[in-house]
């Protein structure tokens, strides 16, 4: 009868074969044949439990075979029980020092514990015994890319492809080192060949999703990281990361959907709170922003980010006590959070900086830019640059030759002054935000780059210099006003906006932006040639429903005086 169940079992008639195998063991309880092919088919179908039991009863009865011992161990090591795995695969390599399977399995194990040197070694003493083992040069692959020898890593996938033309593994692990070394369109490859291979293979569309993904290939990202959530429906990281991928098409409910279904499946992923919390708080849904903060904060207890955002809310609620205690606590878990401890100055804890930090500034309006318009004219009420444009007009009839853009931003200064200057510069630290302006077709040249360093390098003379709603992200204006004055032409002109201050010179506000009063800014125009033409008071734009009082103002450059 075992002879006639060993037969169906290699034909993969696993039922008829579990028949006779569970008859013989009714009769004979301890028949060793019987037992050990009987636990190696349920290791097949994936139960481990019942394998387990059955190879266990096998050893006992003949503890000295290499490829029971070697089964059992695949057993425990699915079973995530790693030391026992160990323990079976090295008495199979002591009772055959050739087994090169024990050593290729051993490697797996030392490599999921995150040995990877000891994976190594193990994985290179299969091919020595086995060169031809080519399971074992794709692990090797794998192995030496996880230790980012990434030449190397793609010879043992080259040598697996060579010995098996449609190994989807290797190329799978080819593609891995070939991102390492960033060259993204032979990884592309290599992934799309493996999963051509094997149109199951999950890990395979979620690694090509990410090389989408930093290429900025979003929706090839979407359909991969799609597909693979199709394969594996709990698979959470797939989930995460498409839902990184939404916020970054601005797509943010169906990006809430990912996070809550990462939640969903491990209700302590701190990152997927801390999504689900920007996601609420740019909805204006304060409430159940601070509750995913908080959730975050409760399963990740060192997550600095998730208290800087949470202190944001309550900075944001007027709830200023609050918001210090979050943003200090940010603060003594990473001290390099610059944007934090701005904010904190903003609240009158530590001095008052004299500009905003330049990366929170950046990712401020990288992440603006796609919706700047419609939130800052339509919600916000801005109209500064058609303001400052009706102003000129006032002045000067003729068109303007040169001009600078300080701030450009997204374009609406091009706009509102296309048709009254020949050449437009725009200079703004976002590349987004420059991206949006770019697709207006108003703009000469476009530059990216901090507007003091741009003014420091520049070598053009300018007719005109125009900078709207941008000084309220910089407090000290000297020596800005100083090389503007260096960059206009005799009698160019400066049209310039400021939010109102009653301090002496600057303040930062809680608000985060800066005021400037109007003697400061009269005296440094006095400093560097201006003359005014004309101070309006204006209303900048709306927070909170109440418009900030400002003033637009034009002067013209004489020469230093």
């Amino acid at each position: 009868m075992i002879e006639r169940a060993i037969s169906l079992h290699k034909e993969r008639k696993l039922e008829e074969a579990s028949e006779i195998y569970q008859e013989i063991l009714k009769h004979s309880p301890r028949h060793f044949d019987a037992l050990h092919f009987c636990g190696l088919l349920y290791a097949q179908v994936q139960q481990w439990d019942r394998a387990l039991e059955l190879l266990a009863r096998a050893v006992k009865e003949n503890d000295q075979s290499p490829s029971l011992l070697n089964n059992l161990g695949i057993v425990f090591k699915e079973l995530k029980k790693f030391d026992e795995a160990i323990s079976s695969f090295e008495k199979a390599v002591v009772l055959n020092p050739n087994y090169a399977e024990a050593y290729n399995n051993l490697g797996i194990v030392s490599q999921e514990q995150g040995k990877l040197h000891e994976a190594l070694i193990r994985y290179e003493r299969a091919i020595a015994l086995k060169s031809d083992y080519v399971e074992a040069h794709g692990n090797l692959g794998n192995v030496l890319g996880q230790l980012k020898s990434y030449e190397e890593a793609i010879l043992s996938c080259d040598r697996a492809i060579e010995i098996k033309n449609d190994y989807a593994q290797a190329y799978f692990n080819k593609g891995i080192a070939l991102s390492g070394l960033d060259r993204c369109e032979e990884a592309h490859l290599n992934y799309a060949r493996a999963i051509s291979l094997n149109g199951n293979y999950v890990e395979a569309y979620f690694n090509r999703a990410i090389l989408f993904q930093e290429t900025s290939e979003l929706e090839a990202a979407v359909l991969d990281y799609k597909k693979a959530i199709v394969l594996r429906a709990d698979y959470s990281q797939a989930h995460f990361n498409l839902g990184c991928v939404l916020i970054l098409q601005n797509k943010l409910n169906e990006a809430l959907v990912c996070f809550g279904k990462v939640i969903e499946i491990d209700k302590t992923h701190a990152e997927a709170h801390l999504n689900c919390g920007n996601i609420f708080k740019e909805f204006k849904l304060f409430s159940k922003a601070l509750s995913s903060y908080s959730k975050a904060i409760e399963f990740k207890q060192d997550y600095a980010e998730a208290y800087g955002n949470r202190g944001s809310i309550h900075h944001e609620e007027g709830e200023f006590e609050k918001a210090i205690k979050d943003y200090k606590k940010a603060l003594s878990m990473n001290p390099m959070l610059t944007k934090i401890t701005f904010s904190l100055s903003s609240l009158g804890v530590g001095p008052t900086p004299n500009v905003m930090p330049t990366q929170p500034l950046i990712e401020l309006f990288d992440n603006y830019a796609n919706k700047f318009d419609d939130h800052l004219i339509g919600l916000l009420g801005y109209q500064a640059p058609q303001i400052l444009m009706n102003q000129l007009k006032r002045h000067q009839n003729y068109k303007i030759k040169q001009m600078l853009d300080l701030g450009c931003g997204t374009g609406l200064c091009g706009e509102s002054f296309g048709s009254h200057a020949q050449v437009i510069t725009g200079v703004d630290i976002s590349k987004k935000m420059l991206e949006q302006a770019k697709a207006k077709g108003i703009y000469s040249k476009l530059i990216c780059a901090d507007i003091v360093d741009f003014l420091n390098n520049t070598t053009d003379q300018y007719d005109l210099v125009v900078s709207a709603d941008v000084f309220i992200y910089i407090g000290e204006l000297e020596q800005i006003f100083k090389d503007i004055a260096s960059k206009l032409k005799i009698n160019g002109l400066f049209s310039f906006t400021i939010e109102n201050s009653q301090s002496p010179t600057y303040e930062l506000k809680t608000t985060q932006r800066y005021g400037h009063s109007l003697p400061y800014i009269l005296q440094l125009a006095s400093l560097n040639g201006f003359s005014v033409l004309e101070i309006k008071d204006v209303q900048l734009r709306r927070e909170k429903d109440v418009f900030i009082s400002g003033a637009a103002i034009l002067m013209q450059h004489a020469g230093i005086s």
